[in-house]
């Protein structure tokens, strides 16, 4: 039988590569990495995704929508329209499987309890509703949503709390961040491609949370990777407190159960394996 094709948008991406790494890796699989940038020469390159048209049976996995909530809600209604056209364009355009990666910031972050995917998500800003949003369409369309945590790992995008921190391990003085507050759940990044490739064995409609089923706060995820640097000493500055609660956890019994899936890296080993990828400044702390 021949291998199953497997076109992955967004393949340049943070999720995108450790996705086509994890699909490569597989002799049952050909995963064709489509990206707006050059992705090898297996690879395809695209202006525009909406374009794309895989052929007859091979399944898709949507990774192109930008996983920063800050850059989206300055795009403005433009980007949003982008992302619609392109999701409706990639939908009417496929004919095998296709998986959806959303995000767990449909959710909210008002609620203490753990969020199963078979309850009615109350987004709250502009980018949970499109994620939500998106969700509807690809779901009335017999497809698979997966509900992502905040994912960690070599190679993560410079503007998250951790790619901040981990620009200013070579400086002196206290590391800053935001709001170290707000408690997430956070998963490395090759567990979560190894649940998207999980999925493309599931017949859809089907959502499921993809994350630890833990949550920690921000403040305590830093001092873990300040540790994991050598700097456990080091002062941390709060420059932008929220002064409320702020709460995401998921429950992962679904994904678990029906994928077979659970995460396998621990926090403390991702950490550690983010922490080495940072070259070491002379004279500067890191080790």
């Amino acid at each position: 039988m021949d291998p199953a094709r497997v076109f992955v948008t967004g393949a340049s991406g943070f999720l995108g590569r450790a996705v086509c790494a994890r699909l490569a890796a597989d002799p049952a699989v050909t995963a064709v990495p489509v990206a707006r940038r050059p992705v090898g020469p297996e690879g395809l390159q695209v202006a525009d995704y909406a374009a794309l048209k895989p052929p007859a049976g091979a399944h898709l996995v949507h990774l192109a929508e930008t996983p920063d909530i800050a850059a989206f809600e300055a795009e403005g209604p433009a980007g949003e329209a982008s992302a619609d056209r392109t999701l409706e364009a990639l939908l009417a355009a496929r004919s095998g499987r296709f998986i959806y990666v959303s995000s767990a910031a449909v959710y909210g972050d008002r609620a203490d309890h753990a969020h199963r995917p078979d309850e009615r998500p109350t987004p709250a800003g502009r980018y949970g509703a499109m994620k939500h949003r998106h969700e509807d369409r690809v779901l009335a369309a017999g497809g698979v949503v997966l509900r992502m945590a905040n994912l960690i790992g070599p190679g993560l995008h410079g503007a998250s709390v951790l790619g901040e921190v981990l620009a200013q391990l070579d400086r002196p003085g206290p590391v800053r961040i935001r709001d170290g507050a707000p408690e997430r759940d956070f998963l490395p990044v090759d567990d979560a491609a190894r649940a998207v490739a999980a999925a493309l064995q599931i017949d859809g409609p089907a959502v499921f949370n993809i994350a630890s089923g833990r949550s920690l706060s921000v403040r305590t995820l830093v001092a873990r990777l300040l540790a994991a640097a050598g700097q456990a000493e080091r002062p941390v500055e709060e420059t932008a407190p929220g002064g409320r609660r702020s709460v995401l956890r998921l429950d992962i019994a679904d994904a678990a159960e029906a994928l077979g899936w659970r995460p396998e890296t621990s926090l403390d080993a991702a950490l550690a394996a983010l922490v080495s990828t940072v070259e070491p400044v002379p004279g500067s702390d890191v080790r």
